[in-house]
């Protein structure tokens, strides 16, 4: 398969931009399903290949075509997180979300402020093993805070990451997810973040009609008596959906 020009007539934008929210989303489209729920929710690991990254084959295949390109041009693109499993998600939010309130948040303010920069354990794309949060270890030594958008400005230490990815990664499938779009809701923008959208976009449109919700009522994510119908019609319509046009219209 030419990864260059990979499949997109799997279903149009209209598909997604017909959806007004959460309820018509859980209980009316009912699709076929190629992907296990389980998966999708990050609660049983798909088959994934490589050592330091860790995805599904043919992104597997498509990261390592691009990292050659990479070396070439004198950038080491490396992964600093791929697969994610709902445990591992759980561990990241639960802390980040009883380090906020041990800070003097309340409880809603830490869950509020969070979903600006962290999904909710079984809503993450990282349980997908599609995508990529891309650094450059050509780059020593390292920042401490890697992926700070900082980083990825023009004086940072990715800038030139930042440009080859820009300029490069489409043609190997991968897009960027979280764009610096001010029209964009949800998650704040991600300069590191790429989906490999040949496997990433058909995995979200079946993601956002399986029964999700019913994931997030385990009492053991922090927060989740928080997860009212509200608040979740909204996390969808702006965190879930408020991704990259360019995802959105494949």
């Amino acid at each position: 398969m030419n990864r260059k020009n990979f499949i997109k007539g799997i279903v149009g934008a209209g598909v997604i931009g017909s959806i007004p929210g959460f309820v018509i989303a859980q209980n009316t489209i009912k699709p076929s399903r190629k992907y296990p729920t389980m998966e999708m929710v990050g609660k049983r690991k798909p088959d994934l290949f490589g050592e330091d990254v860790k995805l599904r084959k043919r992104a597997l295949e498509a990261f390592n075509d691009m990292r050659s390109a990479g070396f070439k041009a004198g950038i080491n693109v490396y992964s600093q997180s791929s697969y994610r499993s709902f445990d591992h998600q759980k561990q990241i939010w639960n802390r980040k979300v009883k380090g906020a309130i041990n800070n003097g948040d309340t409880p809603i303010k830490a869950v509020t402020d969070l979903i600006r920069s962290s999904t909710i354990p079984g809503t993450s794309r990282h349980h997908w093993g599609t995508e990529v949060d891309f650094i450059d270890m050509a780059v020593q030594p390292q920042p401490l805070d890697r992926l700070e958008v900082k980083n990825y400005k023009p004086g940072g230490e990715y800038e030139h990451l930042q440009y080859w990815l820009l300029d490069n990664a489409e043609s190997y499938g991968f897009y960027l997810t979280y764009t610096d779009d001010p029209t964009r809701k949800g998650f704040k923008y991600e300069p590191w973040h790429y989906s490999y959208a040949e496997l990433a976009v058909p995995i979200f449109k079946e993601f956002i009609n399986i029964n999700w919700k019913e994931q997030l009522q385990d009492i053991s994510i922090a927060g989740s008596h928080l997860f009212t119908p509200e608040f979740m019609d909204k996390y969808f319509r702006e965190n879930i959906l408020g991704i990259s046009k360019k995802l959105l219209k494949m």
